[in-house]
């Protein structure tokens, strides 16, 4: 596992790297280039540099599965649908670059990421924002096109590959420049120097090949619709730079929104890198005050206007909770992240608490990216009846429990703005993910842990602080915000 001094070595050794490739869109599309933060499983993609007894023929495995899936996809989800034909001449064009994770999205009329924002936009202002959605599910972007389009949701799904002659353009680019740019750059750093021979490979390199064809896309449909604005999710991702610098290929003018839509770990990195201009946004909207006042503290973003859009995340939550008795039967709500790493830690935990508390009960909720029940580790295991597999809505779930269980994810927010005690599972020797780790909270390396805590503390000693901070993190969002950024708006 890697510590805190090794990840601030990868973090230096990224910058030395991508401080040399400047403007180099090939080289800067490198995921493993941006150190996103410190979460063990971002770290997996490094841990080779320090243990060399990796699992390469894993990742050679890994490297194959996806060539084949490339292949798959360049003969036949090349496709752009659903480019809106009615655009206004008169209005400002606005593309907002959002996500699908879920073919579920395809029957909801608010984004997954920007809620409500795109209507609120088309009513109040004279902005007409066209919605394009990253694919992050396993069904081609064809499929999801047609699924939107018979619940007339006007979105674009980028499609999964720019077709055969455009795949071989950017594979052929990203080679010579990556063959290029290692064989001339001599770093003195070792773990720069491991990082730079890794991305001459091609099961390293080629991983840039999605945020390059996403570039592409972004490129021909900011000149299609001679948009005037870009707005994209940032979390530090290389997809979002070439976002950027594919928008300003294709219109120099165009204006770069970055939204930073989630948590901030306590040592984020990437995303508060600033690089060359053409990578870096104009305009930083933040999901709270929390965040904003982190970002806007940092020396490295002193050139980029920081300001607070709020987000879905933040509506109101009125749930009255009694108070916590540890003496009584208890309801804990389990909250891990789409990752089935993070999802084989909190399923070891939750059996060991059933047992510890057999007269409580247990919810678990799976992340939208990913359900418990499709893993081959959970497959023909049969849970104590104490535990439940939750199908229902996120704040029924914080209706029905007392304490919830987090480590990384952002749903720990809104349910300690639904009154839950939170306490954060800790595993032995990792950097830490906790994202309230400025708070006086309780903290477990296991259930015995918990049953003392449970038995022996106020747990609800500082719930009214950990509300305000969670009600700060996370702030309704205002479509005015941005509006006002823009300077077009008709109030």
């Amino acid at each position: 596992m890697i510590n805190l001094k090794q990840y601030r070595g990868l973090c230096k050794a990224s910058d030395l790297i991508l401080n040399a490739a400047s403007d180099n869109d090939e080289i800067v599309s490198i995921p493993m280039l941006h150190v996103l933060r410190e979460h063990p499983q971002c770290l997996k993609l490094y841990e080779f540099i320090f243990n060399k007894r990796s699992n390469y023929r894993a990742q050679s495995i890994n490297f194959f599965k996806k060539s084949v899936g490339l292949i798959k996809s360049t003969l036949f989800d090349c496709k752009v649908s659903n480019i809106p034909k009615n655009l206004n001449k008169d209005s400002k064009k606005l593309i907002i670059v959002s996500h699908i994770t879920n073919p579920n999205q395809c029957s909801n009329i608010e984004d997954e990421y920007f809620g409500n924002l795109h209507n609120d936009l088309l009513s109040f202002s004279n902005i007409q924002p066209i919605v394009l959605l990253i694919n992050q599910t396993s069904i081609s972007s064809s499929k999801l096109s047609k699924k939107l389009s018979i619940n007339n949701i006007d979105r674009i799904v980028i499609p999964k590959s720019s077709g055969l002659f455009n795949e071989l353009k950017i594979f052929f680019k990203l080679f010579i420049s990556v063959s290029s740019f290692t064989r001339s750059l001599k770093l003195k750093d070792s773990v720069a120097s491991s990082m730079l021979n890794t991305i001459s490979k091609p099961s390293t390199f080629l991983s840039g090949m999605s945020a390059l064809r996403i570039g592409f896309f972004v490129e021909k449909i900011v000149k299609i619709t001679n948009s005037n604005y870009i707005f994209t999710t940032y979390e530090g991702h290389s997809r979002e730079r070439i976002i950027f610098s594919s928008a300003r290929k294709a219109n120099q003018e165009i204006l770069c929104f970055a939204y930073q839509h989630s948590i901030l770990n306590k040592f984020q990195y990437a995303l508060t890198k600033s690089m060359h201009k053409k990578y870096n946004p104009d305009h930083i909207f933040c999901c709270g005050r929390i965040t904003k006042d982190l970002l806007s503290n940092l020396n490295s973003l002193n050139d980029i206007k920081i300001s607070i859009l709020g987000s879905p995340k933040g509506l109101p939550i009125s749930i009255l909770k009694n108070p916590i008795d540890g003496n009584k039967n208890l309801t804990f709500l389990f909250l891990p992240e789409g990752m089935e790493s993070e999802y084989q830690i909190f399923y070891k935990f939750i059996l060991e608490c059933s047992k510890v508390f057999p007269n409580s009960n247990f919810i678990w909720r799976s992340h939208p990216l990913l359900d418990i029940e499709k893993l081959d580790f959970f497959k023909r295991k049969i849970l104590p009846s104490n535990i439940t597999i939750s199908k229902n809505l996120f704040d029924q779930d914080v209706g029905t429990s007392n304490i919830a269980i987090y480590r990384g994810t952002a749903a720990i927010i809104r349910a300690v703005m639904g009154n839950l005690t939170p306490i954060y599972l800790q595993i032995k020797d990792e950097i830490g993910i906790d994202i309230m780790h400025s708070l006086k909270l309780n903290r477990v390396f296991s259930a015995s842990d918990l049953k003392s805590i449970i038995q022996t503390v106020d747990l609800q000693e500082n719930m009214e602080n950990n509300i305000k901070f969670c009600q700060n993190y996370f702030k309704p969002i205002e479509y005015k915000s941005l509006i006002k950024v823009t300077g077009h708006y008709d109030f």
